[in-house]
């Protein structure tokens, strides 16, 4: 089977002959002819392959030069990729008077971008005569799907496609709301091709997306045929909703003559069982996890620190987990915790996500850090589970402390730091003894710095006034930015009441963006039972916080859970939202 290519430098070569033979159109003149010629590299295509179309104007004997011109049929139903101008000159012999040959040619690369019959011959109007080219036909018919086979859930392809292919595939074709599914988009190829690059990525709406190792390339059998598979994307993906979601299509570049296009993928997501639901469980808890707690010492001096670990580990969103309340422990006082993540390589996301607490005990005797509680569902047993740290005991020596422990040692080491440079006083025997100079502040002095200091005070205070006015004030310009963001989450939320798509969602940022600004910087990052705590320790309001979480606990069920409710159900969550957010406790900023 002849390649396209080589057809295609054939047939040039076959026109080039022809013109010379004078068996394509041309313009006699006083001084030699003009010949144009218009080569297809294939007289079929489909929608979206790109092909070669070359075009060719030549001057033979000194005749008027002339450039080709594009055909009328490259209007509106096809791109131009590429575009290549040539020019070649040769001399004439054997003719009377001599002369020379030129040739103006026309390289084009073109995509079709509809089904049709398209005729792609052009022509070339010299010195007032019209010279046209021969006329290819070109026939473009629909691309046809990329893949024959039906893609399941961890399928292979079974019949080979050509030269090179992309397959797509999940790992699961249903899976509870939080559990991962892997998603995996590789290209066959039976021939090592250059140039191949992501045109259009896949989208993943309703999902959280993390991104696992890539796949080793690796040799398989297609249908007898042998491809070679490179891993293209991996994605770990945990659905952050219930229903029927949507893996978009993907679209890949294979250098710029071919272009292609993998499949959209469905999975059915399920909510996470109501039944033996634990109280205020977040639905981040999904995978299976343990849970470990340890002291640097169990037995310390009152008032000297120490420092507890809680350590989660196990397969699921690590990231996101969300431990719960901590408990307290009479007689320890409690710094907020250091995190720290450390993700595990492999297909299945999960790791170990530490909880460093500084503790500083007031209380002599045996104090004990109760156990503490952490609550998953484990999408494999299709059951909750709750996972517990064991109690530690305390020996503390000395006597109670009264009142905060002096226990930042940073702070004590700068401030001995700072007592070091200071210098040593010097006594006033030990002071040289000098004359004074004259004095500087004389009368006339004393009465012109009186008389300037009103006209520098109104100076000042108009300077001032003007900065204010009309100089930038950053602090201004984030609270209209704050302002504008609140107003176009309420509006969002307003508009999605009837119809509840992204209502929850919307509505859950705009609460949490409301927290985040009453507790002020402290409070950007933390989870929502620290940052709650964090809000009650800024004085607000114990009936606005129930009324924040509870608000918050609605959206989650709601989102997490597939209960949508009604108009009406969204409408009243809707407006609870909007009393917080305009004139409780929480709407003021906090530092």
């Amino acid at each position: 089977m002849k390649s396209p290519r080589r057809h295609f430098t054939r047939q040039i070569v076959v026109l080039a002959a022809v013109a010379v033979a004078g068996g394509l159109p041309r313009a006699a003149h006083a001084a030699g002819e003009i010949t144009a010629a218009a080569a297809l590299e294939t007289a079929s295509a489909v929608v979206g392959q790109p092909l070669r179309l070359l075009l060719s104007v030549k001057s033979v004997a000194g005749a008027r030069r002339a450039r080709p011109t594009l055909p009328a049929a490259l209007e509106g139903d096809f791109e131009i990729v590429r575009s290549i101008p040539g020019r070649s000159m040769s001399a004439s012999f054997g003719i009377p008077g001599g002369g020379s040959n030129s040739e103006f040619t026309h390289d084009l690369t073109i995509v079709p971008l509809k089904a049709g019959t398209y005729e792609m011959g052009f022509v070339v109007e010299v010195g007032g005569e019209t010279v046209k080219s021969n006329v290819p036909v070109l026939t473009v018919t629909e691309s046809v799907a990329p893949q024959a086979d039906t893609v399941t859930t961890g399928s292979v392809p079974t019949v080979p496609k050509g030269d090179i292919f992309v397959w797509v595939s999940t790992d699961k074709a249903t899976a509870y709301v939080g559990q991962q599914i892997t998603y995996a988009l590789d290209v066959y190829e039976r021939r090592q091709f250059r140039n191949v690059h992501l045109r259009k990525p896949p989208t993943f709406a309703d999902f959280f997306s993390e991104e696992p190792p890539q796949a080793e390339t690796t040799i398989t059998q297609v249908g007898g045929v042998a491809y070679r598979v490179e891993s293209g994307v991996r994605r770990a993906l945990f659905p952050q909703r219930a229903g029927t979601l949507t893996i978009g299509e993907a679209e890949l570049s294979v250098g710029l003559r071919k272009r292609l296009k993998s499949v959209a993928l469905t999975v059915e997501v399920l909510p996470l069982p109501a039944e033996g639901q634990p109280a205020k469980f977040s639905p981040n808890n999904v995978g299976s996890y343990t849970i470990e707690a340890s002291v640097d010492r169990t037995s310390v001096d009152a008032g000297v620190p120490l420092t507890l670990t809680v350590t989660v580990t196990g397969s699921g969103n690590i990231n996101f987990i969300d431990p719960g309340a901590w408990p307290q422990t009479p007689g320890l006082r409690r710094y907020d915790p250091k995190v720290d993540t450390t993700l595990r390589t492999g297909p299945v996301l999960g790791g170990v996500r530490s909880y460093e607490f500084l503790m500083v005990p007031e209380k002599s005797g045996t104090l004990t850090i109760p156990e503490h509680t952490l609550a998953y569902f484990d999408p494999d047993k299709a059951a909750y589970e709750v996972a517990k740290t064991n109690p530690i005991e305390i020996t503390v020596a000395g006597q109670d402390i009264e009142g905060p422990a002096a226990t930042d040692a940073a702070a004590e080491r700068e401030a001995a730091e700072d007592q070091a440079r200071l210098a040593d006083v010097i006594g006033g025997d030990a002071l040289p003894d000098v004359a004074p100079a004259s004095r500087w502040l004389t009368t006339s002095r004393w009465t012109y710095g009186m008389l300037a200091v009103p006209a520098l005070a109104a100076a000042g205070l108009g300077g001032a006034a003007l900065a204010r006015r009309f100089g930038p004030d950053e602090r201004a310009r984030a609270r209209t930015r704050d302002k504008m963001r609140r107003q176009l989450r309420i509006q969002a939320a307003e508009a999605a009441v009837a119809s509840g798509d992204g209502f929850h969602a919307m509505l859950s940022k705009l609460l949490h963006e409301l927290a985040v600004r009453r507790a002020g910087v402290d409070g950007i990052g933390l989870p929502r039972p620290e940052l709650l705590r964090l809000l009650e320790a800024r004085q607000a309001k114990a009936v606005d916080l129930e009324e924040l979480r509870e608000l918050l606990d609605d959206c989650d069920a709601a989102r997490f859970a597939a209960q949508t409710g009604s108009p009406d159900d969204r409408r009243g969550l809707l407006d609870r939202a909007l009393a917080l957010v305009g004139s409780s406790s929480l709407s003021k900023e906090g530092s």
